[in-house]
């Protein structure tokens, strides 16, 4: 039962000593993430996320949070091939 508890507790930010961002596009990320994802959303405008939906969450605890979406692995994509 204790693995419920540690599930479902929030993420507390001087534990993990990162901190999460919402960017203007709507997207959810890491502050500290990993280059992939954040040069996507360079001069987007970031501000600390105080509420999100379940679905968050759930990619949150899931790890999916600091995964390119379908879009940006797509562009990275069209981009190698340009050049």
């Amino acid at each position: 039962m204790n693995w419920i508890y540690n599930f479902l507790k929030p993420v507390d930010p001087k534990e993990v000593g990162n901190q999460l961002v919402r960017c203007s596009c709507g997207r959810v990320m890491w502050l500290k993430g990993h280059d992939k994802v954040k040069k996507h959303h360079i001069g987007h405008q970031m501000r600390t996320l105080e509420q999100g939906s379940i679905f968050e969450f759930l990619k949150l605890k899931l790890g999916l949070i600091s995964r390119r979406t379908f879009g940006e692995w797509l562009r990275d994509k069209m981009e190698s091939r340009a050049e």
